[in-house]
């Protein structure tokens, strides 16, 4: 009975081995699979984002939003990231109301030089916009008043 014993256990043992190797390894394809976005302007109608090596800073009509980590998109261009989105007020601020980051989910896809750029909101799942964005290009934007 114990070398049955012992023999299941190096097999679990092996399985699980095999399991983390494979797991470590997916791991690592889909790095290797993965690019960061070109940096620079990103602009559409209502939106202008900067991408540089630390994130995404998005300005907006009415808001502006923030990506923390660098936008990698997986071989089809596609990306799926947490960031914070924060709306802007109309007219002036007042002293200790100023607007507060909350956290939103960004999505979309990069082909070529173009981005479609979807941006939600995290406890509303309120969907913000989605927008077609293009690499070198300045944003246009029209600011609350």
């Amino acid at each position: 009975m114990f070398s049955d014993l012992k023999s299941a256990l190096m097999i679990i043992v092996a399985v699980l081995a095999v399991a983390g190797v494979r797991a470590d390894g997916q791991a690592r394809m889909k790095q290797t699979n993965s690019k960061t976005i070109s940096p620079g302007d990103w602009g559409g109608v209502g939106i202008h984002a900067v991408a540089d090596g630390s994130g995404i800073s998005i300005e907006l009509d009415c808001a502006s939003a923030n990506i923390g980590v660098p936008l990698r998109v997986d071989r089809n261009g596609k990306f799926s990231v947490a960031g914070s989105f924060t709306e802007a007020s109309r007219g002036p601020i007042r002293v200790g109301h100023q607007p507060k980051p909350q956290p939103a989910h960004f999505s979309g896809a990069v082909t070529g030089r173009s981005m479609k750029l979807k941006i939600t909101i995290d406890s509303s799942r309120e969907t913000v916009g989605t927008y077609s964005l293009q690499h070198g290009k300045e944003g246009v934007l029209h600011r609350c008043r």
